[in-house]
C-alpha cells in the first residue's frame, strides 16, 4: 500500500494536468478524484512512513507477504472497476 499510495500523489497531479490541457477539462467536480487523491494519498503515505519507521521489528517473510497481498487485492479491485467500467459502457 505504501508503493502504491505513495505514487499516487504525482499520477494524480498529472492527470489533472493531462485532462486540463487536452481536454480542457476546468471543472472541479469533474476533477475530484484526482484532486481527492493527491491530498489524501500524500497523508497515508506519510502515515505508512511513520508505521514502518516505528515498528522495525517486521521479519523479512512477513513483509514480502504482505507485499504479495496487497498486489492481489489492488489487483482485484482494479479488475473490478475494469469490469463495472465495461458493464456501463453498454
Amino acid at each position: 500500500m505504501f508503493a502504491y499510495e505513495g505514487m499516487l500523489p504525482e499520477v494524480s497531479k498529472r492527470k489533472i494536468e493531462g485532462l486540463k490541457k487536452h481536454y480542457n477539462i476546468q471543472d472541479e467536480n469533474t476533477l475530484k478524484f484526482f484532486t481527492t487523491h493527491m491530498v489524501a494519498d500524500s497523508k497515508h503515505t506519510a502515515d505508512w512512513l511513520k508505521l514502518l519507521s516505528d515498528n522495525n521489528s517486521y521479519s523479512v517473510e512477513k513483509l514480502e507477504e504482505a507485499a504479495r497481498s496487497t498486489c492481489k487485492a489492488l489487483n482485484s479491485f482494479l479488475d473490478g472497476v475494469m469490469t463495472a467500467n465495461q458493464i456501463s459502457c453498454h
